[in-house]
């Protein structure tokens, strides 16, 4: 049975059968758990505490609440929404040790959804993948938008604005799907670096920019669609490269 948690007041929380409270409570912990910062959670465990005080204190390491999420579910039968195990999730960032960028050039030829660009940006540091050089007409590095989905990653990541692709290092490879295009997963990129090419969501990179490419890989589609998202692509593109260097 599903509750509104915010109409759940003392009596009707009282009046609960108690494997009804440990789910409840349970569901809170896990959600906290895979997001420390959920104040409503936070919030309702603590005034379901207030009503009951015999209830646990919410803890804040992952260690403790996995603890209690697993104490609390091995005394009911999960319901269909409620799962038996948490995940196992590694959340925290990484502190004592920064691993130095890869040699690769990004470049990104006019892409223009800044949420897009926020990915990309976070992915190149998640790998180490190298520096992003935004041609002309991207958003700004400091477009507000960037932030909501580079989570930080923006300043970590060495961004030039209205770059020109003549000044970045060969070979250039561009990522695009075409007769002549090689299956990236056999692709062998280049440990020396290079610089990678990344094209507009709607036209790809430009047939200026493909006329001088060195090399042209694709990801190979076998659904209806004949592309994927800018940031997903890339993504897959940045795991192989990462990958190779292991």
């Amino acid at each position: 049975m599903k509750y509104d948690l915010r109409q759940l007041g003392k009596y009707q929380f009282l009046a609960l059968h108690s494997a009804a409270k440990k789910r409840i409570l349970a569901k809170l912990v896990r959600r906290v758990y895979l997001s420390l910062d959920d104040k409503d959670a936070i919030d309702h465990y603590a005034r379901f505490r207030d009503y009951d005080p015999s209830i646990s204190p919410m803890p804040r390491s992952f260690e403790d609440l996995s603890h209690l999420y697993h104490s609390l579910m091995g005394l009911v039968k999960p319901d269909e929404e409620t799962p038996k195990f948490l995940p196992q999730i590694r959340r925290l960032d990484h502190k004592e040790k920064e691993a130095p960028f890869l040699p690769f050039s990004i470049y990104l030829d006019q892409i223009r959804s800044a949420y897009n660009l926020g990915s990309i940006i976070r992915t190149t540091e998640a790998f180490r993948l190298g520096t992003i050089h935004l041609s002309p007409f991207c958003p700004s590095k400091h477009h507000k938008e960037i932030a909501k989905t580079a989570l930080g990653a923006e300043f970590h990541v060495p961004i030039f604005e209205n770059a020109k692709l003549e000044d970045l290092p060969r070979p250039w490879i561009a990522l695009e799907t075409g007769e002549s295009a090689e299956n990236y997963a056999f692709f062998k990129f280049p440990l020396t670096g290079g610089t990678l090419i990344f094209g507009n969501e709607e036209f790809g990179i430009s047939n200026q920019i493909l006329s001088q490419v060195d090399h042209l890989v694709e990801i190979p589609l076998v659904g209806l669609k004949n592309s994927l998202n800018v940031a997903n692509a890339f993504s897959i593109i940045a795991s192989a490269i990462r990958n190779s260097y292991t």
